[in-house]
């Protein structure tokens, strides 16, 4: 899988999910696989969905992944422990990031001044929309953070996470997700597309979307309440 998504344009590739993080061994293995199939040019970044229980815990488990030159590790313990992120984020040598589950300005203000965090990324259909993800973005900059939004769910999040970087100055980096779920792949009629390893931003008015009606009426629950 990594060496076709290489050959398909990707330069980066990150992975997680399902019991990725629980079993030191097992993710060891799984990412000496991955690294000998896309070879050492190809960045690889983990994403622990907080699974690592603490900053003793994280630290021990991130300085056992040295060996892989990994871009960053993501999520690594839940996003309200401060100080325990902030410890991480001073110790170890692989950068940290975090703040998908984060909504709003104020939320990430005081994420990013407690735990210096080398990577923000803020979900654009959870944080405020366009308004609030610009003032997260130059929040970022200003403490000198990157900015990856998470986008990890719909074409429509796709689409609007694209439009944005593209607004942006330094919005070079955008999560292009291989989710097989059916609102991943079938929402969308038109979906955001991946050439030379660069996402296309469509000229269609608004985000570009245009959604799948067919897909709408097969999913649609019909609800009704009783007055």
């Amino acid at each position: 899988m990594g060496a076709q998504l290489v050959d398909s344009g990707f330069k980066r590739i990150k992975l997680g999910g399902g019991n990725f993080g629980i079993d030191a061994q097992s993710y060891r293995n799984i990412l000496e696989n991955v690294r000998s199939s896309v070879g050492a040019d190809v960045e690889i970044a983990v994403d622990l969905l907080y699974r690592w229980k603490n900053f003793s815990n994280a630290k021990k488990q991130a300085e056992r992944l040295y060996g892989f030159d990994l871009a960053w590790i993501e999520e690594p313990i839940p996003a309200d422990d401060h100080v325990g992120l902030r410890q991480l984020s001073e110790s170890i040598k692989i950068e940290v990031s975090g703040g998908e589950c984060l909504a709003t300005h104020a939320e990430f203000d005081e994420f990013i001044r407690n735990t210096r965090p080398a990577i923000v990324q803020p979900d654009i259909t959870r944080c405020g929309g366009f308004t609030e993800m610009r003032r997260i973005y130059e929040l970022a900059m200003c403490h000198s953070s990157r900015f990856v939004p998470h986008g990890f769910s719909t074409g429509i999040l796709l689409s609007a996470t694209t439009h944005f970087l593209a607004s942006v100055p330094n919005g070079d980096l955008i999560e292009y997700s291989q989710s097989t779920s059916p609102l991943a792949s079938g929402l969308v009629a038109n979906p955001i597309q991946l050439i030379d390893g660069r996402v296309i931003v469509s000229n269609e008015p608004g985000l570009g979307v245009i959604l799948d009606e067919d897909f709408i009426s097969r999913y649609r629950v019909n609800v009704e309440f009783n007055t």
